[in-house]
């Protein structure tokens, strides 16, 4: 009688831990990989969102350097050479553009 109880009680030790296999393989597993994917999706959406704002702040950045080298132009053909500035030297809108672009890693596209 002892070894058949042993038995009985093994059995069901046994049921219980494949329950809770089942459970892992079936239940616990698939949303842990569902929530990852979720995660890398989510953190690739906002990857995505800050290249784009990025990129915005540099097109308005080099629209103001544009801007103000017409101006510039514009002032020195005119005849005010106040306005003018050393030959070699940049606008400091453009400069602060390629600041920008070096920092946020875009010097490679400018």
């Amino acid at each position: 009688a002892s070894l058949k109880t042993q038995l009985v009680v093994l059995d069901d030790a046994f049921k219980v831990t494949n329950r809770r296999v089942n459970a892992l393989d079936y239940v616990v597993m698939p949303r842990i990989h569902n929530t990852i994917k979720y995660i890398q999706d989510e953190l690739d959406e906002l990857e995505r969102e800050e290249f784009s704002r990025l990129q915005k702040v540099k097109d308005v950045l080099e629209e103001k350097a544009r801007e103000a080298d017409k101006a510039l132009q514009a002032s020195m053909n005119s005849g005010n050479k106040a306005a003018a500035r050393p030959s070699g030297q940049q606008s400091m809108l453009k400069q602060k553009a390629n600041e920008f672009g070096d920092l946020a890693g875009l010097g490679d596209i400018m």
